[in-house]
C-alpha cells in the first residue's frame, strides 16, 4: 500500500515558520545582546568623557 500524504504540506510550512521564527528571534536577542548594547554602552561612556572634558575647559 501506499502511504498517504494527506497534511504533509500543512505540516511542513507549519515546521517551516516555527524554525523560521525561532531562528530568528535568536538571532536577533544574540545581535541585540552581543552587539547593540555594548556598543550604546560605549557611545554612553564616551559622550560622558567628552561631556566631562568640555565642562573642565569652560
Amino acid at each position: 500500500m501506499i502511504a498517504p500524504i494527506a497534511g504533509k504540506f500543512r505540516k511542513q510550512v507549519i515546521k517551516d515558520i516555527t524554525i523560521s521564527l525561532t531562528l530568528g528571534a535568536a538571532g536577533g536577542a544574540a545581535w541585540w545582546n552581543l552587539y547593540h548594547i555594548p556598543n550604546v554602552q560605549r557611545q554612553l561612556i564616551m559622550t560622558q568623557k567628552f561631556n566631562n572634558l568640555r565642562e573642565r575647559r569652560q
